[in-house]
């Protein structure tokens, strides 16, 4: 089933839809959303859209582990993820394939796809992929 309304990414960087109704959103950039969404929504009984701005395998990798994703929409998708995701049934809408997606100076790969591409273990992935989000603030003293 195709969502019938297609959010805005541009006041958003990722949305959690199932059907018509938005169930998570985020303006982080990188990889933390989609983590974030996971850690929120693991175990989730429904079938969801993912609407993205860029997918690389990383992503594509948490997107199937997640198991409560059943369609991806994303403006860039890298071919490892879109093969990756084709081959565990996921849909997928996009914009533009591209052969791997850089990193946001254009200076190198993006190191969550680079992480992605070294180790096919997920739990691994994810402990890599952790250290790519930027550290919690400190907890206020009250």
């Amino acid at each position: 089933m195709m969502s019938s309304r297609r959010p805005n990414l541009s006041e958003y960087t990722l949305i959690l839809m199932e059907g018509d109704r938005i169930l998570f959103t985020s303006n982080e950039r990188g990889i933390a959303p989609l983590l974030e969404c996971l850690e929120r929504f693991t175990g989730y009984p429904g079938r969801c859209t993912l609407h993205d701005r860029v997918t690389g395998l990383a992503a594509a990798r948490l997107t199937v582990l997640g198991g409560f994703i059943s369609e991806l929409v994303t403006r860039v998708i890298s071919a490892p993820a879109q093969a990756f995701l084709t081959q565990h049934g996921i849909r997928i809408t996009s914009e533009v394939v591209v052969p791997k997606i850089f990193n946001r100076n254009k200076t190198g790969f993006c190191p969550a796809e680079t992480i992605a591409l070294q180790t096919e273990d997920p739990q691994e992935m994810i402990i890599l992929l952790s250290g790519l989000r930027p550290p919690s603030p400190p907890p206020v003293d009250t």
